[in-house]
């Protein structure tokens, strides 16, 4: 999709220059080329906003239970399982770029 002024297109529309925005770069793990990173915006569609502010609610109760874990030193990460996912978040990230030409 071809973007003339920097703004992303939307089901037809552009987004608004004060709509929220998500650094899809950021949240997918995949570096932009300068600055200029991929951007998606959930405004104007209530179903879209309402899962991303039910996401972001989940996403910070895990993390007060996590912390309350670590306080009371019953948190116990699995090498096993961190080392795993190391490996498939590589494997993902050399795929994209091999999609990418950026090999």
């Amino acid at each position: 999709m071809k973007v003339a002024d920097g703004q992303q297109a939307v089901h037809g529309t552009r987004a608004s220059p004060g709509a929220e925005r998500v650094d899809s770069a950021r949240a997918e793990g995949v570096v932009g080329r300068g600055d200029r990173a991929d951007k998606v915006s959930v405004a104007g569609n209530p179903i879209l906003s309402l899962v991303a502010a039910r996401a972001r609610e989940g996403r910070a109760l895990r993390l007060e239970q996590l912390a309350a874990q670590v306080e009371s030193g019953g948190y116990r990460p699995d090498p096993g399982q961190i080392a795993a996912r190391l490996l498939d978040e590589a494997e993902v990230t050399a795929q994209l770029r091999g999609m990418a030409g950026r090999g």
